[in-house]
């Protein structure tokens, strides 16, 4: 049986069935972590959608802080809080690497810590809609974990998927640089699209501190997905360029990860 054979790790021989028993650690590790932060988050019970750069409620959950007070298509413009006025817009849904600079991007961080700090600390927040009306809210310190939307899950499902593909493909054939390529693709794969999950479905805000972190590691995951992906195109089925790319492309990618640590 294929899941009964062995795989060579240099003086040691490995089961396919053992290595993708790891790989079902791994994503049950990273589900349960995901989950943790993400229930963790203040509650209002809204989705909200980035139109044309303006910020509007798609959604209400019924048993939420926001139910009976907010409505889909609400336009919301802003926060009042301790008498200063924090405009809102649908940039605060953008994820990390759409910044297109630093000072963007430290801009986007100083928000995310406004708002860290109304939500987590404010019992009551007052948004300010499109006819200026302004409404409060009470939010939940915790998000009910039904309450997170069906593209979380089905994102879940996907990245559960590419993964275990791309090391059912390794562990048959681990000795090719394809195969190789392909796993590395695989990992990288899941660790991008786990943390746009997680900052995807965020209401408003995720942690500063976190977010400068997992930006960095998202970079990390996506120049490595796009190294491997540029070498197995030129080296596969046949061979395009020099195998000198092998060494350089890893270097470009890997100075590129680090301009997200270094600024």
């Amino acid at each position: 049986m294929w899941l009964t054979s062995k795989v060579l790790f240099k003086d040691y021989y490995v089961a396919p069935i053992v290595i993708l028993f790891a790989a079902f650690l791994l994503i049950i590790f990273t589900e349960i972590l995901i989950i943790s932060v993400r229930v963790q988050q203040p509650w209002l019970g809204i989705q909200l959608e980035n139109y044309q750069q303006d910020l509007f409620v798609t959604k209400v959950q019924d048993d939420s802080p926001a139910h009976h007070k907010l409505f889909e298509d609400d336009l919301i413009k802003g926060i009042i809080w301790k008498d200063h006025y924090i405009t809102l817009n649908g940039n605060v849904l953008k994820g990390a690497l759409a910044n297109k600079n630093f000072v963007d991007f430290h801009n986007y961080l100083a928000l995310q810590t406004k708002l860290e700090e109304i939500l987590k600390h404010e019992k009551r927040i007052n948004l300010v809609l499109g006819n200026n009306e302004v409404v409060s809210l009470f939010p939940h310190q915790n998000t009910p974990l039904y309450s997170l939307e069906l593209l979380f899950w089905g994102l879940f499902i996907s990245n559960t998927i590419g993964l275990l593909i791309g090391v059912m493909i390794w562990v048959y054939k681990p000795y090719r640089l394809e195969s190789v390529c392909l796993l590395i693709a695989s990992l990288s794969y899941f660790g991008a699209q786990s943390i746009y999950r997680l900052i995807s479905s965020r209401e408003l805000y995720i942690n500063a501190d976190l977010l400068n972190a997992l930006a960095g590691l998202e970079a990390f995951f996506f120049y490595s997905f796009m190294c491997v992906v540029v070498i197995l195109i030129g080296f596969y089925p046949n061979k395009v360029i020099s195998k000198h790319y092998l060494y350089i492309l890893p270097i470009v990618f890997l100075v590129l990860t680090l301009n997200y640590y270094f600024k």
